[in-house]
């Protein structure tokens, strides 16, 4: 089982369920994040529990 929280969220996977096929799309810029419950740490829990992940790059976006 996987279990993800950030804030008041807390969302849960089990094996059965296919973590395999959770998706994350996430809005953001690349740097370093203010700790738990950032953009970053939750690109970096849901690859490491096999999830797929794509970033929308705002840099690129928004040209900042």
């Amino acid at each position: 089982m996987c279990a993800i929280t950030f804030g008041s969220f807390t969302r849960r996977w089990h094996n059965a369920d296919g973590v395999d096929r959770v998706r994350f799309v996430g809005l953001w810029n690349g740097e370093g994040g203010s700790g738990p419950g950032g953009t970053q740490n939750m690109v970096e829990t849901v690859r490491r529990y096999a999830g797929r992940v794509s970033i929308i790059d705002t840099r690129q976006l928004f040209g900042l």
